[in-house]
C-alpha cells in the first residue's frame, strides 16, 4: 500500500478540520434557533410525538449543510493561495 504524499495528507487534514468546524458551527446555529424559538421551531418540535427525533434531524441537517459549505470554501481558497 502506497503512503499518501505530504500534499494529499495536508489537503485531507484541511478538509477534515473545516468539516469539523462547520459541523460545530451548524449545530450552534441550529441550537440557537431552537432556543430562541425562531419561526416557532421549538413549538413545532414540542408538538410532535417525538421531539428529540425532530431535534436530532434539525441539528444534523444544519451540521451537514454548514460543514459542506465550510469545506467548499476551504477548497476554493486553495486555488487563490497558489
Amino acid at each position: 500500500m502506497k503512503r499518501p504524499h505530504r500534499e494529499e495528507t495536508d489537503l485531507l487534514t484541511l478538509m477534515g478540520l473545516h468539516a469539523a468546524e462547520g459541523s460545530a458551527a451548524g449545530i450552534a446555529i441550529a441550537a440557537l434557533l431552537v432556543l430562541l424559538n425562531a419561526g416557532g421551531v421549538k413549538n413545532l418540535m414540542l408538538a410532535t410525538g417525538e421531539p428529540y427525533v425532530a431535534l436530532i434531524f434539525f441539528l444534523l441537517s444544519f451540521a451537514s449543510i454548514v460543514a459542506t459549505l465550510d469545506v467548499a470554501v476551504a477548497v476554493m481558497s486553495i486555488a487563490s493561495k497558489e
